[in-house]
């Protein structure tokens, strides 16, 4: 038997995606990182969300809210989420992507659907593949298995540029 990870039961993939992004970014430590989730599901907690992202997952209005209210400038030195515009395509995308994390200590919290939705974090790039650090153990997807729009069984990936955060350290 395969055993249990974190986000088979629980749905705070962007919490950890918060707090990995953070570990990277500022080279923080585990203790660093412990007080940032504790200080996020205090939040979560007073403003009676918890419940709901427990259960129902971190959707991108809670991640804003988390990002501007509490994580912006006490855990980062920037955060950045562009609006994409209707007709880009995947290669816009990508190379924008690929260009933010040449800057020393950046990360990008990436909002994919498809299979299943969810956060994770883009370390580095290249022209074939994402690299990650996530949560429930995805270690990279490949641009060729990538898509925004609609969801048909050969797509693995769904991405959601506008729903992704360009993070930088402190």
């Amino acid at each position: 038997m395969k055993p249990l990870s974190q986000g088979w039961l629980d749905s705070l993939c962007g919490i950890y995606s918060l707090c990995n992004a953070y570990k990277i970014t500022n080279r923080a430590s585990e203790n660093d990182v412990q007080e940032m989730f504790n200080h996020i599901i205090k939040y979560l907690s007073s403003k009676r969300m918890l419940k709901g992202v427990l259960l129902n997952g971190v959707y991108y209005k809670n991640m804003l809210d988390i990002m501007k209210r509490l994580v912006e400038y006490q855990f980062f030195q920037d955060f950045s989420n562009p609006k994409w515009t209707t007709g880009y395509r995947l290669k816009d995308f990508w190379e924008y992507s690929m260009e933010h994390l040449r800057e020393p200590r950046s990360v990008i919290i990436l909002s994919i659907g498809g299979a299943s939705n969810h956060y994770t974090v883009v370390e580095r790039m290249t022209s074939a593949s994402m690299f990650l650090v996530d949560s429930s153990g995805m270690k990279r997807i490949n641009r060729s298995q990538c898509r925004f729009y609609g969801y048909q069984k050969e797509d693995k990936y769904v991405l959601y540029p506008n729903e992704c955060f360009y993070m930088k350290g402190r």
